[in-house]
């Protein structure tokens, strides 16, 4: 394609593994091989960062891709930083951010006065950095998208999609459940519904309480009833097909849990206790990000309560995270690679 002459494509500090893999996945789209770009990271004996763009010069108007997941503050100063660099000293054209995971996500109560607002200041900073497209990966709320494009920037949310991987561990010819613990899961739930044959999205509602923790809550028929009609035509699901939790539907049903992320893992193990006592066959949990809190392993595994554990790559799981086998790792190139696909496409046909 001739409109690749006119994109570049950097990474940060973390998950440089997944960015080969999205880059990868991204060329074969394609149809020819990309490559990174470097930045030589350094500092100074003071402690001042002294990090170099190699081949500055060739920045000025092209496009440039900037992947990081950013899993701490000082990685967060950095692409900030960085991204200012490309846009303001050194001419970028259209400056498209890539955060497979962003440290800030949670922070999208704006009525928690008492909280400083390190998402809505995060993606501000994004702008005026020079950003002018955002690609993430399962945000924690639609805030995110929200405030993004409040900010002029265009919003990519990307989703986990463990479907294949399930299709191939979860009995066939059995009945099986998709399960959303809150309305904001639904759609995770339905479009992983749409790919798994024979399955049905059961939904939960609960509420977060002012010591962060939740619990949940019996709804009133109509908001069911206006729940599951607004997702069925939202997402273009059959609406027998979506169900508030009920005894007779779990009991003997196979359960997929999908959720955003791991941390202790305590509201994981709490939920499937829940349908397990309620009566499922078996439970299996998927979750976008391993945020994995300390004592998260010893809470996860310390019973046989998830038959099997799927977790994405947008955080690196090192050494001391990982499971000897106990966790399968599904990888989000592809859904990255897909958006970023788009959105070359795109301006390739607006030119």
């Amino acid at each position: 394609m001739e409109n690749l002459e006119n994109y570049l494509f950097y990474y940060g500090r973390g998950n440089k593994e997944l960015g080969h893999q999205v880059l990868r996945q991204l060329g074969e789209l394609l149809g020819q091989p990309l490559k990174f770009n470097f930045i030589d990271f350094g500092t100074w004996r003071d402690g001042c960062p002294n990090d170099k763009i190699v081949g500055f010069n060739e920045v000025r108007g092209k496009n440039i891709i900037f992947f990081d997941s950013l899993t701490t503050k000082t990685a967060v100063f950095d692409y900030l930083s960085l991204a200012y660099a490309f846009k303001h000293q050194y001419h970028a054209g259209n400056l498209i951010a890539v955060n497979p995971f962003i440290l800030t996500r949670r922070c999208d109560h704006e009525e928690k006065k008492e909280e400083i607002q390190y998402l809505r200041q995060y993606l501000k900073f994004l702008s005026t950095a020079g950003v002018s497209e955002l690609v993430a990966v399962t945000p924690h709320s639609d805030y995110m998208g929200q405030v993004a494009e409040e900010y002029g920037m265009k919003f990519h949310p990307v989703y986990t999609d463990f479907s294949r991987t399930l299709k191939t561990i979860v009995p066939k010819n059995e009945r099986i459940l998709v399960y959303s613990p809150d309305k904001g899961s639904i759609p995770r739930a339905i479009a992983h519904a749409k790919k798994i044959p024979a399955s049905t999205v059961v939904f939960d509602l609960k509420l977060r309480k002012s010591n962060n923790k939740t619990e949940i809550v019996q709804a009133e028929q109509d908001i069911i009833n206006e729940i599951k009609f607004k997702y069925s035509q939202e997402f273009d699901f059959n609406i027998d097909y979506i169900k508030y939790i009920s005894e007779i539907d779990i009991t003997g049903a196979n359960i997929i849990m999908i959720d955003d992320e791991l941390s202790s893992g305590g509201t994981a193990i709490d939920t499937a206790k829940k349908l397990m006592g309620i009566g499922a066959k078996a439970v299996y949990f998927a979750f976008t990000h391993a945020v994995c809190s300390n004592g998260w392993k010893p809470t996860l595994f310390s019973e046989p309560i998830f038959t099997k554990i799927l977790a994405q790559n947008t955080i690196i799981r090192d050494e001391e995270n990982r499971t000897g086998g106990r966790i399968i790792d599904v990888s989000a190139n592809e859904v990255i690679a897909a958006a970023l696909y788009e959105i070359i496409m795109r301006d390739s046909i607006a030119k």
